[in-house]
C-alpha cells in the first residue's frame, strides 16, 4: 500500500465515518475473478445486499455468494439498543457475518442487474450472533467524500 486516507471524523468507539481510501502501489490485474465495481449514486437506497458467506458447518472454508435483505435502521436500532446503541444514518444493517469479514466489501444489485459497492462491513464491537444483524458503512452516504478524496490524492501525486 502506498497510502491510506482515513475519514477525518472516523470514530472507532462509535463506528462513525468508518471508511478509508487505500491507494495501492501497483494496480490489480483484472481477471474473471478480480474486477472493478462502481460506486452508487449519492444516498442511493437498496433492499438487499450480495455478499460472500463462509459455511464452515457445510464446507470447510468455502465461501458462497448469498443475497441478504437489508434491515431498516429503526429495527436495527431496537436490536442493538440492548448492547450497542450506535446505529446511525450513515450505516445499514443486513444478515449475519462470517468470521474475519470486518472491512470487507458488500455489493448491491440494481434493477438493471448491475452491481455497485454499497457497503463495508464494520466491526461488531463484540456483539455477534444471529440476533445481531451486521452493520455496514453505507457507501452511498459517502460518495461525495470518496470522489473528493480521490481527486485530492491524485493532485498530491502530480
Amino acid at each position: 500500500m502506498e497510502l491510506i486516507h482515513v475519514h477525518k471524523d472516523y470514530n472507532y468507539y462509535e463506528n462513525k465515518n468508518d471508511i478509508a481510501i487505500v491507494l495501492l502501489e501497483k494496480a490489480f490485474r483484472m481477471t474473471s475473478h478480480v474486477n472493478k465495481i462502481s460506486l452508487p449514486q449519492p444516498n442511493e437506497e437498496f433492499t438487499s445486499i450480495t455478499s460472500w458467506k463462509i459455511w464452515p458447518e457445510i464446507y470447510y472454508n468455502v465461501f458462497r455468494k448469498v443475497k441478504i435483505p437489508i434491515i431498516p435502521n429503526e429495527k436495527c436500532r431496537r436490536v442493538y439498543a440492548k448492547g450497542w446503541d450506535l446505529v446511525t444514518d450513515e450505516m445499514m444493517c443486513a444478515g449475519d457475518k462470517s468470521p474475519g469479514s470486518d472491512g470487507g466489501p458488500v455489493a448491491c444489485e440494481r434493477k438493471n442487474g448491475s452491481s455497485v459497492l454499497c457497503g463495508i462491513i464494520v466491526d461488531s464491537q463484540g456483539l455477534e450472533g444471529p440476533q445481531y444483524p451486521v452493520m455496514h458503512t453505507k457507501v452511498s452516504y459517502y460518495v461525495d467524500w470518496i470522489k473528493t478524496s480521490i481527486r485530492n490524492i491524485q493532485s498530491m501525486k502530480e
